[in-house]
């Protein structure tokens, strides 16, 4: 199209001095220097008047918009479509300046525009708003500057076309994305806010939780505490004063005597009962001695019971170094897994490691040589399916915050695995 354009501009202008040569009466030089006939020369002028003729209805059917302006910005022809869109006629047009109807806003930015173009670049793309029939509108403008051979601007060719409904609908899609990310913050906002009270409420249910442990294991050191102290010291003193008594009635029958010692023998196993049962409840040296020391007790017992399992302890921690708080629990949940993995591993060797992390935790590890199980065929996998030792463990691990793992394999044994902050109160 602008090539056309050109040629068909260059050729009116051919024509233009051929007639002026003839009017000049300078048809012989014209026609002697061409070597052109005075019919060809009339021939050359139909077919210009034909391709202009066509090169206008081309131009006046186009829906675009089209104008030309000098370097002095004053418009020199412009279609129909033009007409209609500013709603003037090509008259009230015609040398008017071409930013006249341009807002006053955008001048700034269609200045630097035109500012650009040279002959090696001699386009320029660019929106911008004008005063037209129906108000403000939006339009969008491809301009091509023209240039001689000297490379000096001699006119320019605006195609433009309205593209208000498009910024209309752009400003809508704007418009629906802000508000659409406007809610999703405010929803993001309120998601985080029931989070938050969410984790808080989990938090506060853990505190009461752990409250209700910590209720339960006062609860069983004082009854622990009045077993040993009350039932036992009664017990004992009984003990001593038949024993006593035994050595006054040596001249008793023998079955005055054996009566006795039964009685003795009963009293005796009643004390080991309720030295278990109080030990069961709440150690007392747990109290006394602290938790590494009641874990090595706690073996010794099971070495008495299971004397052909050995027991490894491996304390990579100080006494000093275990938060109060979390003595009881790791001794409970050492407790249980111990438990399983003596009646249910079938290995010879149980290892008790006990150390602190580099994130300030307490790592609890008891791993054995046992059996082993599959998690998958016994569906250990799914935590529902736990029984209630697991259960307990993971229980009393997570309320104070901790994470509680199990692994095992077909013959090679069971890993139990507690992590427990040691900031948590």
């Amino acid at each position: 199209m602008k090539d056309r354009d050109r040629s068909l501009k260059q050729s009116v202008k051919n024509a233009e001095s051929h007639l002026r040569a003839l009017q000049n009466e300078e048809v012989d030089a014209v026609v002697g220097r061409k070597g052109l006939s005075l019919l060809r020369l009339r021939e050359v002028e139909e077919q210009l008047r034909v391709s202009e003729a066509r090169y206008r209805g081309i131009v006046e059917s186009q829906r675009e918009m089209i104008g030309r302006w000098t370097p002095h910005r004053n418009l020199t022809f412009v279609n129909d479509a033009y007409c209609r869109f500013f709603n003037r006629t090509r008259d009230q047009v015609i040398g008017r300046h071409v930013f006249d109807e341009v807002v006053a806003e955008d001048l700034p930015r269609m200045e630097a525009a035109f500012s650009g173009l040279n002959k090696k670049a001699p386009y320029v793309d660019i929106e911008y708003r004008v005063r037209a029939a129906g108000g403000i509108r939006w339009t969008y403008w491809t301009h091509q500057a023209l240039f001689d051979a000297d490379g000096r601007l001699t006119e320019v060719q605006s195609i433009g076309r309205d593209i208000s409904q498009h910024k209309h609908l752009e400003n809508q899609l704007r418009n629906n994305h802000a508000r659409l990310e406007a809610r999703v913050r405010q929803r993001t906002a309120e998601l985080q806010r029931q989070k938050m009270a969410s984790e808080a409420l989990n938090d506060k249910i853990r505190r009461l939780i752990r409250k209700t442990f910590e209720a339960m294991e006062n609860e069983r050191r004082l009854i622990a505490k009045e077993l040993h102290d009350g039932i036992g010291a009664s017990l004992a003193a009984i003990k001593f004063s038949i024993e006593q008594r035994l050595v006054e009635m040596d001249d008793l029958p023998p079955s005055a005597s054996l009566s006795f010692e039964h009685i003795l023998s009963y009293l005796v196993d009643t004390i080991k009962e309720t030295k278990r049962i109080s030990r069961g409840l709440r150690p007392t040296t747990l109290d006394d001695l602290g938790l590494l020391t009641t874990i090595r007790n706690h073996t010794h017992q099971l070495r008495k019971i299971h004397p052909h399992i050995h027991f490894a302890e491996d304390f990579g921690i100080e006494e000093t170094d275990i938060p109060e708080h979390l003595k009881i629990v790791i001794y409970r949940v050492l407790q249980e897994a111990l438990n399983n993995a003596t009646r249910h591993s079938g290995g010879d060797t149980i290892q008790i490691i006990l150390e602190e992390s580099k994130d300030d935790c307490l790592l609890l590890t008891v791993r054995d040589n046992g059996r082993g199980f599959d998690m998958h065929a016994h569906s250990l996998v799914n935590e529902e399916n736990w029984g209630c030792g697991l259960q307990n463990m993971r229980d009393r691990t997570e309320i104070c915050g901790g994470k509680f793992d199990i692994e095992s394999l077909l013959h090679k044994g069971t890993l139990v695995r507690f992590v427990f902050p040691c900031d948590t109160e």
